[in-house]
């Protein structure tokens, strides 16, 4: 339902992501983010644990013919996984306000075991008190759930900023999308830095 809204903040997280670079789209869903990066990328992964929505992404990609992109139905928490494997960008887009603090707190931590840099994306916070953050809040709500109650606590948690101060990433950019409700961030864990 939120897909056809993402389309500029697809731009502006391709605009973060060095030409050329290997990325993995953490939760990647139908794959639009993962087709839509792979003109510039040198490889993109889609990561998703939902087996059917990888099956029309993998269709897809053999009709448009693209050479650079999989789709993998794994746990990004998954130890086996992670050995062995490292890009340069992790992206979570719109994934984090759908887990409780606690799971979004390890899947951050795999990102941040198998990247350099983490580009993060969800909804602003608090949202605008306009009609675009009453439709962002009717959306979740008509999710329901565990998924709303997870967007509420996500709310109440400050969103983006309460992943960057408990994983100490230091934000290289910092970019507002959709219309003031969804905010782009490209971060740098600090133990990178040391590499």
């Amino acid at each position: 339902m939120i897909d056809p809204l993402l389309t500029g903040v697809r731009k502006i997280i391709k605009d973060l992501i060095e030409p050329n670079s290997t990325v993995i789209d953490i939760g990647c869903g139908t794959g639009e983010l993962v087709f839509y990066l792979s003109s510039q990328a040198k490889k993109v992964v889609g990561l998703d644990m939902n087996e059917e929505g990888l099956k029309y992404s993998r269709m897809k990609k053999r009709r448009l013919q693209i050479g650079n992109v999989e789709f993998v139905s794994k746990d990004v928490n998954d130890s086996d996984f992670l050995s062995g494997v490292y890009f340069d960008y992790a992206v979570l887009s719109m994934v984090l306000h759908q887990f409780s603090l606690a799971e979004a707190n390890q899947v951050l931590n795999s990102a941040r075991r198998v990247a350099k840099y983490i580009v993060m994306v969800d909804f602003s916070c608090p949202l605008p008190g306009n009609a675009i953050g009453w439709g962002a809040k009717l959306i979740e709500r008509m999710a329901g759930g565990q998924h709303y109650m997870h967007f509420k606590d996500y709310q109440r948690h400050n969103g983006l900023n309460y992943f960057l101060d408990y994983h100490q990433l230091a934000i290289i950019e910092n970019r507002v999308g959709g219309l003031g409700d969804i905010r782009i961030i490209k971060a740098l864990a600090k133990n990178s830095q040391e590499s």
